[in-house]
């Protein structure tokens, strides 16, 4: 397939249309290269989200979720689809990278359609997948199969091209994007595989903020900055709602929170992230039943007296909480009974018993329960998909 009028990161104007092996040693061997260079170029190691991902693909990570997926599929022969499309997100530079990544270990082809914003990250890391299938002629098939593109989204005429030809499409976005995509069309046995809106929230138990050493609040707080704050609660993983269990509400928030305002002077707390929080403040006072917190401008916590059964209406950005206080855990599930929620962080919770609440009550939203800092971890296994099995095609014998 030819693709004209598009800015290429990665690859060239041709790109072949060749399915593989899952988990294939040569695209792990490029990836483990990839990351030795990732984590030694001047230019990546100015980026910590670069460097993050550069540590993720490494040998010995790959080689962990093949062994997992290799024990979810004992017996079963998966093979490459062909050629995916991915529609990376506009909100987080470095997806783009992490969905390849999926597409190359699911033996397709890929076509990587980034954001027209340009980010340094994609350049930096497309620079060095460039100069890496250069230098070694054994990734050659590498720069044949995969690319790297933007364009305009008004340009419907490439993204019909494309799909018309996909076995793949993974779309990365919210729910208007996904329904755009599909009324352009695909091949009728293409495999689709959606991203969408998603909500996620937090429980912790006050007992233990309240009972806790200060080098463990400490430790917890830099885990919650790094869930939440790094990337100003973009991320569909990072907690916009904190259920606070039991009857030290008020000690552990303030506790809680004051150690995490230890972590401001790592923020770029921008003069207009400053001000948006302020007219929310004043929006959300106006729009709900709240009692209004702050500390400092780094924190607003917004405490609903009368929340609403759906919490995904409850969103905040670069350092907003709702919360809601609950004096038994089996109350979470008058809330969370909703597809669009995905991640539920715990402290101080058995995340077994979150588990038992799902089954118990039938609950539909909840795909992953998991301790603060491991909210943007991602894995094979995200939003409830296999990705990689998804992805790839069971060959019977």
């Amino acid at each position: 397939m030819y693709i004209k009028d598009v800015r290429i990161y990665f690859g060239k104007e041709e790109i072949e249309s060749v399915p593989s092996r899952i988990y294939d040693e040569k695209i792990i061997s490029f990836l483990d290269d990839w990351s030795s260079v990732i984590r030694h170029d001047p230019e990546a190691r100015k980026y910590s989200d670069i460097q993050t991902f550069g540590f993720w693909i490494r040998n010995a990570n790959i080689t962990q979720f093949k062994q997992s997926f290799a024990e979810r599929n004992e017996g079963i022969t998966r093979f490459g689809r062909g050629l995916a499309f991915h529609i990376a997100p506009s909100n987080i530079p470095i997806n783009f990278a992490y969905t390849w990544v999926f597409g190359l270990l699911s033996g397709n082809s890929n076509i990587v359609k980034v954001s027209s914003k340009d980010f340094e990250q994609t350049r930096i890391l497309c620079r060095i997948g460039n100069e890496l299938v250069n230098m070694n002629s054994g990734y050659a098939d590498i720069l044949k199969r995969n690319m790297v593109i933007a364009y305009d989204r008004e340009r419907e005429d490439i993204t019909k091209q494309i799909l018309s030809e996909c076995d793949v499409k993974v779309i990365w976005g919210g729910d208007a994007t996904i329904e755009k995509l599909r009324s352009l069309g695909a091949k009728p046995r293409c495999v689709e595989v959606t991203f969408a809106d998603r909500y996620s929230f937090a429980v912790i138990d006050t007992k233990s903020v309240v009972n806790a050493e200060l080098s463990e609040l400490r430790n917890l707080a830099h885990r919650f900055y790094n869930d939440t704050y790094l990337i100003d609660q973009n991320a569909c993983s990072s907690p916009n709602l904190i259920f606070w269990l039991g009857e030290y509400t008020d000690d552990a928030k303030e506790r809680f929170y004051q150690i995490v305002k230890e972590e401001e002077g790592n923020y770029d707390l921008s003069d207009i992230k400053v001000s948006d929080k302020y007219v929310h403040a004043c929006e959300n006072a106006c729009k709900y039943d709240v009692s209004i917190c702050r500390y400092g401008n780094f924190i607003y916590d917004y405490e609903l007296k009368s929340p609403d059964k759906d919490i995904t209406k409850y969103r905040g950005s670069c350092g907003e909480f709702f919360s809601i206080n609950i004096n038994d855990l089996k109350d979470i599930a008058d809330y969370i009974d909703d597809e669009r929620i995905q991640t539920c962080l715990v402290y101080g919770v058995d995340r077994r018993d979150i588990l038992d609440i799902i089954m118990e009550n039938g609950i539909k939203g909840i795909d992953r329960i998991v301790e603060f800092g491991q909210a943007l971890e991602l894995g094979s296994l995200w939003d409830g998909y296999d990705i990689i099995g998804e992805m790839s095609r069971v060959i019977t014998v």
